[in-house]
């Protein structure tokens, strides 16, 4: 009996379109499509749902850190989502309790997914902003820093025990500034009255349920018992202090050891990254690039208070927040990639210059932050219960 050979290309079109959904993993669809002209030119076509989707299956091994790597990658569109709708804004707060893996999961049924364009641009983006930028926080808060000559005796003039890992800092640092960035346009919009930006804008309480499950911390599981039970005179415990036995420290909370979600209960992630944004090795280079559109609001320092972010006047500290909250594609402006938010950079300097009246400060237990996204202030309120955030 006679038998017929068929070619994968002798398929309907619209069959092979439909082949990537049923593909393991992106290096799958990278390796087929690269097979010929015909399938590359189809695969072209992949709807970047359906790539993310391949992505996510393989993010231990092309996206490391997994899973803040890709959380990091779709956090604006994560962000644009949630304020989209009160509702979508009530589904994101809930779900920042499931940690990063939680934000990825509703990142793959919300937002609109990664291309392969993306994916290579994640690629190069490795190698020009994310590694000099884990090298930078290294050199703050990881070996390179410890490895100072004289460390504990004048080395270095902000010598402290902090178990950091760089890597995860910097995505860290870029999925809130992916989450929150949006919110500055809401806040710098003169038409907007201040009770509509307050509804639009996910908000103080968003971001500190971010910090305590997304960057997850030790402090956070001895609030599990003290650390974080800091109460007024009516023994009230401020809610946005609480922190559940659940997402990264559900496995503490089940056993009092081992790991949850890959979480090394070691890591000072939280007391790391807020010792980073106040060390002078990291806020150099940021200054320099707000130096090239315009500079800072030397008029608007204070010398009232002695702590380094209390000599920031307002719109400086405002201005600050604004070119450091810009996720991932952000971490380029201090490694050559300024010239392509010059536009925008200056557009924010020129609406913050135009702020007629202070930001509505926020008291968190001991310890406050702002109406606008400043992750040195929310670390600050989360973290009071260690001496490092006092």
């Amino acid at each position: 009996m006679a038998t017929s050979n068929i070619s994968l290309l002798s398929l309907p079109k619209d069959i092979l379109i439909a082949l990537p959904e049923y593909l393991h993993d992106i290096e799958d669809f990278k390796n087929i499509s690269s097979t010929c002209r015909a399938l590359r030119s189809l695969f072209s076509k992949t709807h970047p749902s359906t790539i993310f989707h391949l992505a996510v299956a393989a993010s231990r091994i092309f996206f490391r850190p997994s899973p803040e790597f890709l959380v990091a990658a779709v956090s604006r569109e994560l962000g644009d989502w949630a304020r989209q709708s009160p509702t979508n804004a009530a589904l994101l707060k809930a779900t920042l309790k499931e940690g990063n893996q939680g934000l990825l999961s509703l990142a793959l049924k919300h937002t609109p997914g990664i291309s392969m364009s993306r994916v290579r641009a994640l690629h190069i983006l490795r190698f020009s902003a994310i590694n000099p930028t884990a090298d930078l926080i290294d050199k703050c808060v990881g070996k390179q820093w410890y490895a100072t000559p004289n460390f504990w005796t004048g080395g270095v003039d902000d010598a402290y025990t902090i178990y950091a890992d760089p890597d995860l800092g910097v995505f860290h640092l870029a999925t809130y500034g992916g989450l929150f960035a949006g919110d500055f346009d809401i806040f710098l919009d003169p038409a907007l009255p201040p009770e509509e930006k307050e509804a639009r804008m996910l908000g103080v309480d968003t971001r500190l349920e971010f910090v305590k499950y997304c960057i997850p911390d030790a402090i956070c599981i001895e609030g599990l018992d003290a650390a974080n039970d800091i109460r007024d005179d009516s023994a009230f415990l401020d809610p946005r202090r609480n922190v559940d036995p659940v997402g990264p420290y559900a496995a503490f909370a089940a056993l009092g050891e081992g790991y949850g979600q890959g979480f090394d209960f070691r890591t000072q992630n939280q007391l790391a990254l807020l010792h980073t944004l106040r060390s002078r090795r990291f806020r150099h280079p940021w200054k320099a690039v707000r130096d090239l559109v315009g500079g800072d609001f030397e008029e608007e320092r204070s010398l009232a208070r002695g702590r380094e972010e209390d000599l920031l006047g307002w719109r400086q500290e405002v201005w600050e927040a604004i070119v450091l909250t810009q996720g991932l594609e952000g971490l380029g402006m201090l490694w050559g990639a300024v010239e392509n938010w010059r536009g925008r950079l200056e557009e924010w300097r020129r609406r913050v210059q135009g702020l007629d009246a202070m930001p509505r400060r926020v008291e968190v237990g001991w310890q406050h932050t702002w109406e606008y996204p400043l992750l040195r202030g929310d670390l600050r309120v989360v973290t009071s219960g260690h001496v490092l955030g006092t």
